[in-house]
């Protein structure tokens, strides 16, 4: 990938991530995700004698220099993790400029910076069980850019219920599949419901299409909230409590981020909060934190496909990371999770 003459990047020293701007243009070869893919496909066949997926690493038995290690690992590319894939080519200013055109077209300045701190504070919180107050500090800080806008970050959100429209793919005429369904009815607490659209009054007022569902958000007041969050954060550790191997954890870690991306926790930006949580907790177990092309789809896939984005993102992260940090690479080269499936 070329940088362009003038671009700005961010650079990682001593765990800390700063924006600096170059001015020289340099080259360097990266794997495009395609390129990633097809190479990763090679190891299915046969699997290396070092693989340790049956292995149950706990966080007692990963010291604190290798998580951090691992959770600093793309160094200046560490912007990835809190940029959606398909959006990479824009750079680390994508969302402060808005250079995908997304968003309503609506910049967002202080994006990457407050991200950054949410880095350093997720950093200081690796190997410590996640709490309540630690996701509303996380969030506090990826949005405390939005101050300025009249947000509240940092708190349960207090609005009305939000929503979005299910999208069409292939194989699931009516925008998400019947497994998903199922899985969002069986949600205990319920935190979100499926409304079929069957108006075209009610699919132009969420843009979305007949036949397709509206996923709504259900409103509590903060003390529910919060009791919600941590009824999930509970289940979460009783599962991984139950995993007896690294891709069973894996499944757990992946089942919690989608659950909080069910919820909503916050009033904005509940999906970079739920992301820096996921990585969190893959380092913490044995892994290493996964780069996602759509997060938003945590919402409508169903769990197996969700897991699946998650372990597909992994090959990504190796992949940054053989590139940016070749020492690190020798150590997760040999293990491949996403092979697994």
């Amino acid at each position: 990938m070329a940088s362009e003459s003038g671009a700005t990047t961010t650079t990682c020293s001593g765990g800390q991530v700063k924006v600096v701007t170059t001015t020289t243009t340099t080259t360097t070869t990266t794997k495009t995700i395609d390129t990633v893919e097809k190479g990763d496909k090679k190891n299915k066949a046969t699997k290396d004698n070092d693989m340790i997926s049956d292995v149950v690493d706990t966080l007692h038995s990963i010291s604190a220099e290798r998580m951090k290690n691992v959770y600093w690992g793309l160094g200046q590319h560490k912007w990835r993790e809190c940029i959606d894939g398909q959006h990479w080519e824009h750079g680390p200013y994508v969302y402060d400029k808005c250079l995908h055109g997304g968003n309503g077209g609506h910049v967002e300045p202080g994006y990457l910076a407050s991200m950054i701190s949410a880095f350093e504070y997720i950093a200081s919180s690796l190997g410590k069980r996640t709490t309540v107050d630690m996701w509303y500090q996380a969030h506090a800080k990826a949005m405390q850019h939005t101050v300025i806008l009249g947000q509240t970050p940092g708190v349960p959100r207090f609005r009305a219920n939000y929503s979005v429209a299910t999208p069409k793919w292939e194989g699931s005429p009516n925008g998400i599949t019947q497994q998903a369904k199922d899985e969002i009815l069986a949600m205990h607490p319920k935190v979100c419901e499926l409304i079929p659209i069957t108006t075209q009054e009610l699919a132009e007022e969420i843009k979305g299409e007949i036949g397709g569902y509206k996923v709504s958000f259900l409103e509590f007041d903060a003390d529910t909230m919060k009791a919600n969050l941590q009824s999930y954060i509970d289940q979460f550790y009783d599962k991984l409590e139950n995993s007896n191997t690294i891709m069973e954890k894996i499944e757990a870690i992946s089942w919690f981020h989608q659950a909080q991306s069910r919820m909503e926790p916050g009033f904005d930006g509940n999906s970079r909060t739920a992301g820096l949580f996921l990585n969190k907790h893959l380092v913490e177990h044995g892994v290493y934190p996964t780069l996602l092309g759509w997060p938003d789809g945590a919402v409508l896939y169903d769990y197996k496909r969700w897991n699946k984005e998650v372990l597909t993102g992994l090959g990504y992260y190796r992949s940054s990371c053989e590139v940016c940090n070749p020492e690190l690479f020798k150590t997760l080269s040999k293990f491949h999770p996403e092979n697994e499936t």
